[in-house]
C-alpha cells in the first residue's frame, strides 16, 4: 500500500522564523557583512508575516543597500511576488503555456503550483531544471528542496528506485533537520518493509519535532503501527484525531488514512468534493474505492458522479461508474469484486497471478451479469456485455479497439458503465512468458497427481519426496533456461549499445525491465533475492547516468520501440 509524500511549498522549517518591524529587517541585512547569513536573512525576512502585505514589501525592498546584494538575493528578492501569491492561493496561469522566466526561484514556485494542479510530469521537468541554477549560485537550501521535490514525485509515479536516488541526493545537500525529508524517507522505509529504519526515522521525528503535525509523517505513522504493532494503533489513530481542531486543517496527504479508516465521513465527503484535482485528490479516490467506506451512507451516488466526472478515466473512474451501475443495495458486491481483482499497479504478486486474478473476477463478473442486465431492462445489453469480455480475454485486441466497442456500447444502452478495462497490451514476449507459466501449471497438475496417488502409502514416501524434488528442480531449470534465452534473444538494434555498459546479469535485468517486470517477479524469474535486484538496479542506473542517459526515460523510450 503506497504511503502519500510531500512536497516542500516554499520554504524549509528552519527559514520559518517571524521577525517585525520591515525597517528592522532591512537594518539586519544592511549590516550583516557575510554574504552566506545575509542570504538567510532575507529569505527569512520573506517569509516573516510583515512582507506578505505588498506596501510592506514595497516599503523593505526601497530600504536595503542593493549594492551590497548579490545575484542569488537578487533574484530570490524577485520572485517574492509569485511566492507570496502561492501562499495566498490568488496564483494562476495555464499551465499549458510553458513559464517563460529565467529566475530559478519563479520556476521553483511555479512548478509547486504546476504539481498542486495536476500535472506531476511537467513539475518534474521544471524542478529538474532549477537544478544546475541553484547548484551555480550556490543555494543549497532550494537546492535540497528541489531534489526532495522531484523524489516525491518520481514516489507519486511509481518510480520507487528514482525517488530513493533523489531523496538521497537531498540529504548530500541538507545540513539541518528537514521534517519533510525525514517523513518522506519513512515513507519508503514503510514500502520497502524495512521495520528497523521506519522505527529509526520515527524515532528521529519524535525527537526533533515532538509535536509534529506533517501529514506525510502522521499517515506513514499510522500505517507503520497498523501494520507492525497493532495492538498501539488506537493510540495513534486518536492522537492523530485529537491534533487537529477541525477536518479543514487535516493536510491534504492524510485524507487518504481519514478515507480508509470512516473517520468523520460526512465531513471528509465535503472536504473530497472541494479539493483540487492533485496526486492527493487521487490517492484519496483510489482509498475510496478498494476501502469499506464506500458503503458509508454520506458517499451516494450524487456524490460519486461529481468524483467520478472529475477523472480523466482509468481504473479507478470505471470502478466509480461500477458502484453507480450497480446501484447502491449492490455496492458490497462490487467492493467484493475490486478487493480480489487488485489493479495492474500491484507490484506484490506475478504477472502470471495478476492474470489468474483477472480471469477470475470476471469469471465471477459474468455470473453476476444477469442481475444487472434485468435491472437495465434489454437483452441487447447480454450480447455487449458478453462480447466486450470476449474481446478482452479470446482477441487482446489495442485500449483503442476496446474503447471504440465500449463507445457502441454506452450508443446502445447505459449498462456500458459496468465495463472494467484492463490496462495494456500483451506483447510477444509476455506471451511466451505466459507459456511458460501454461507449462509449469500442467507441470504443477502432474505433480498434484503425483501426491494424490501417494496417499495412503507411507512406506514409499521418502522416495516420492525424492522424486517430486527432481521434478521441481528440474522444472526450475528449465523455467530459468527459458527467461535466460528470451533474454539472449532480444537483441534489438536499439539495445545493443547498451551492453558495453553493463554487465551480463545486469544487461539480462536492463532488458526485463523494459519488458515491464518489477523488482519481485525478476527476483523470481532469476530465481535470486528481490535485495540483489535492487542493488542492481541501483547499478544500472549509475552506470547509464555516467554515460548520460536516465533510467526511466530511457526505460519507457525503449518499451515505445520495441512495443511498436
Amino acid at each position: 500500500m503506497k504511503k502519500v509524500l510531500h512536497l516542500l511549498l516554499f520554504y524549509f522549517p528552519l527559514l520559518m522564523v517571524a521577525q517585525s518591524g520591515t525597517s528592522k529587517l532591512a537594518t539586519d541585512i544592511n549590516l550583516e557583512t557575510r554574504s552566506s547569513k545575509k542570504a538567510l536573512l532575507i529569505e527569512k525576512a520573506l517569509n516573516s508575516p510583515e512582507l506578505l502585505n505588498d506596501s510592506s514589501f514595497i516599503q523593505f525592498r526601497k530600504e536595503l543597500d542593493h549594492s551590497s546584494l548579490n545575484s542569488r538575493m537578487l533574484l530570490t528578492l524577485a520572485a517574492h511576488t509569485v511566492r507570496t501569491a502561492l501562499f495566498k492561493g490568488t496564483y494562476n496561469r495555464d499551465i499549458s503555456v510553458p513559464l517563460n522566466d529565467p529566475n530559478p526561484y519563479i520556476k521553483y514556485f511555479d512548478a509547486n503550483y504546476i504539481f498542486y494542479q495536476g500535472d506531476a510530469y511537467s513539475a518534474k521537468a521544471q524542478f529538474q531544471s532549477c537544478i544546475n541554477e541553484f547548484t551555480t549560485i550556490q543555494d543549497t537550501f532550494y537546492l535540497s528542496s528541489a531534489l526532495n521535490n522531484i523524489g516525491a514525485i518520481c514516489w507519486s509515479l511509481d518510480q520507487t528506485d528514482s525517488a530513493l536516488y533523489y531523496f538521497l541526493q537531498s540529504k548530500k545537500y541538507t545540513y539541518w533537520y528537514n521534517d519533510m525529508l525525514e517523513s518522506n524517507i519513512l515513507a519508503i522505509a514503510n514500502e520497502l518493509g524495512d521495520e528497523q529504519l521506519s522505527l529509526r526515522q520515527i524515532e528521529i521525528i519524535q525527537a526533533n519535532n515532538p509535536l509534529s503535525k506533517n501529514g506525510v509523517y502522521l499517515n506513514n505513522l499510522y500505517h507503520y503501527y497498523k501494520n507492525l504493532q497493532p495492538s498501539k494503533l488506537d493510540s495513534v489513530a486518536s492522537y492523530i484525531k485529537t491534533s487537529f481542531d477541525s477536518i479543514s486543517q487535516v493536510p491534504e496527504e492524510l485524507l487518504t488514512v481519514y478515507v480508509k479508516e470512516c473517520w468523520s465521513t460526512d465531513l471528509i465527503v465535503n472536504r473530497l468534493l472541494k479539493m483540487p484535482d492533485n496526486a492527493y485528490f487521487d490517492l484519496s479516490v483510489k482509498a475510496l474505492i478498494k476501502n469499506s467506506c464506500i458503503l458509508d451512507s454520506a458517499y451516494t451516488d450524487s456524490v460519486l458522479l461529481k468524483i467520478s466526472e472529475r477523472l480523466n478515466g482509468g481504473f479507478v473512474k470505471d470502478c466509480l461508474e461500477g458502484y453507480l451501475i450497480a446501484g447502491f443495495e449492490n455496492r458490497p458486491i462490487i467492493l467484493n469484486l475490486i478487493q480480489n481483482s487488485g489493479s495492474a499497479n500491484e507490484g506484490e504478486s506475478t504477472q502470471i497471478t495478476r492474470l489468474q486474478d483477472l480471469i477470475e473476477s470476471y469469471e465471477r463478473e459474468l455470473d453476476e451479469s444477469e442481475a444487472f442486465i434485468k435491472k437495465s431492462g434489454g437483452i441487447a445489453i447480454v450480447l455487449a456485455f458478453i462480447a466486450l469480455i470476449t474481446i478482452i480475454f479470446l482477441q487482446r485486441r489495442k485500449i483503442s479497439e476496446t474503447q471504440k466497442v465500449n463507445t457502441l456500447i454506452r450508443n446502445n444502452s447505459e449498462l456500458e458503465k459496468e465495463r472494467m478495462k484492463i490496462s495494456g497490451e500483451l506483447t510477444a514476449v509476455r506471451k511466451s512468458i505466459n507459456n511458460i507459466a501454461r507449462e509449469n501449471l500442467e507441470k504443477l497438475n502432474d505433480l498434484r497427481s503425483l501426491i494424490a496417488n501417494q496417499e495412503g502409502y507411507e512406506s514409499d514416501a521418502d522416495q516420492s519426496f525424492k522424486d517430486l524434488n527432481i521434478i521441481r528442480t528440474h522444472q526450475e531449470g528449465i523455467t530459468r533456461f527459458k527467461i535466460n534465452r528470451f533474454c539472449d534473444d532480444l537483441n534489438d538494434e536499439p539495445l545493443k549499445k547498451f551492453e558495453p555498459m553493463l554487465s551480463e546479469q545486469e544487461f539480462k535485468i536492463f532488458k526485463l525491465m523494459i519488458l515491464e517486470f518489477r523488482s519481485k517477479e525478476i527476483a523470481t524469474l532469476l530465481d535470486v533475492s528481490h535485495q540483489y535486484i535492487n542493488n542492481k538496479r541501483h547499478k544500472i542506473r549509475t552506470s547509464l547516468a555516467e554515460a548520460g542517459f536516465e533510467l526511466d526515460d530511457l526505460v519507457t523510450a525503449l518499451r515505445k520501440e520495441l512495443y511498436a
